[in-house]
């Protein structure tokens, strides 16, 4: 929450807190698509799970 205030203080005209929250849910998304590939036994509970490490390098990159 943090990161997502702080891109808020200093946003510019074409900034949309939808679209950023949004585009930042999808890329978290398909990291943990990544990261479940790799689990041989991925059961529905694992799948719900979006993981620290999901989202990580996208709140840096933000």
């Amino acid at each position: 929450m943090t990161r997502f205030k702080e891109l808020y203080d200093y946003r510019d005209k074409s900034f949309g807190n939808g679209r950023l929250v949004r585009n930042m849910f999808e890329k978290a998304i398909e990291k943990q698509a990544n990261r479940l590939v790799n689990i041989p036994d991925v059961n529905p509970y694992v799948m719900q799970q979006i993981l620290p490490e999901d989202v990580e390098q996208l709140i840096i990159n933000n």
